[in-house]
C-alpha cells in the first residue's frame, strides 16, 4: 500500500512539473515570437544615424546576435550590418536627417565611424 502510495506521489509530482515545464515552453516561444516581431518592425522602420546614436539601439540588437535561436540572430546580424552601412554611409552625424547640409557643430565622418564601429560591433 506504501509502495503505491509513493509511486502516485511521484507521478503526481511528476505531472505538475511537466505543466511547469510546458507553460515555461510556451512562454519562451511567446517571447521569441513577441522579440523576433520586434527585430522586424526595427527593419521596416527608417532610422537615421542620428537616431541610433541617441537611442543605442545597436548595442541591444547588437548582444540579440549570439541569440539561441537561429532566426533572431541572424535578423539582428542583418539589422546591425545594415545600421553600421547606414553610419559609414553618412558624412557626417545628422547628414541623412538634414537632407545632405550637415548640421552646425556635426561629427566628422571619421568620429561617426569609429562610434559606429565601437557601438555596434562591442
Amino acid at each position: 500500500q506504501d509502495a503505491i502510495s509513493e509511486e502516485e506521489g511521484a507521478a503526481a509530482e511528476l505531472e505538475r512539473a511537466e505543466a511547469v515545464l510546458r507553460r515555461a515552453a510556451a512562454r519562451a516561444k511567446a517571447s521569441r515570437t513577441a522579440l523576433a516581431e520586434r527585430l522586424d518592425e526595427l527593419a521596416s522602420r527608417p532610422l537615421t544615424v542620428t537616431v541610433l546614436e541617441k537611442t543605442l539601439i545597436g548595442v541591444t540588437v547588437n548582444a540579440l546576435r549570439k541569440h539561441a535561436t537561429p532566426a533572431i540572430a541572424a535578423k539582428s546580424e542583418r539589422l546591425v550590418r545594415g545600421w553600421k552601412t547606414l553610419v559609414e554611409g553618412s558624412k557626417t552625424w545628422g547628414t541623412l536627417a538634414t537632407g545632405g547640409a550637415a548640421p552646425a557643430g556635426a561629427a566628422s565622418s571619421s568620429r561617426a565611424e569609429a562610434l559606429a564601429d565601437r557601438v555596434l560591433d562591442e
